[in-house]
This record gives structure tokens, C-alpha cells and sequence, in this order.
């Protein structure tokens, strides 16, 4: 087994969205947005990545995090 590990940085692009698919268990979706500079022309690049969050990770997301917070 092999272990990869991603680090992004980068603004998140919209409010979490908050779900409770069980009843004691909240879930945090929200998008995060990171730039990179490509090619001789340095054209920046936008990617957008798509993060969930459960437990008490979700509920920390929900309180601290908002359109724009660089993570």
C-alpha cells in the first residue's frame, strides 16, 4: 500500500454547504480554488477542487469557514 500526500492552498469559492444524512452526523461539501501559473505566455490557471468534511470536522467547517477564507 502506498500513501500520497496533497497539500492545497488556495480560496474557498462559496458558503459549506451543510448536510445531515444521519441524524448525529453532519457533512460539510464546500469548493476550494487554486491558481497556477503555466507555459512561457504565464497564463494563470483556476482549478477547483471539491472537499468533504464529516463529524466534527463538518461542524468546525460550518462555523469558522466562509466565501473567500484562504485555507
Amino acid at each position: 500500500m502506498s500513501v500520497n500526500k496533497v497539500i492545497l492552498l488556495g480560496h474557498v469559492g462559496n458558503d459549506p454547504e451543510m448536510r445531515y444524512p444521519e441524524k448525529d452526523r453532519p457533512v460539510a461539501y464546500l469548493s476550494l480554488a487554486t491558481n497556477e501559473v503555466r507555459g512561457s505566455a504565464r497564463t494563470e490557471v483556476t482549478e477547483w477542487h471539491y472537499l468533504v468534511f464529516g463529524g466534527q470536522n463538518a461542524l468546525l467547517v460550518e462555523r469558522y469557514i466562509r466565501k473567500g477564507t484562504q485555507l
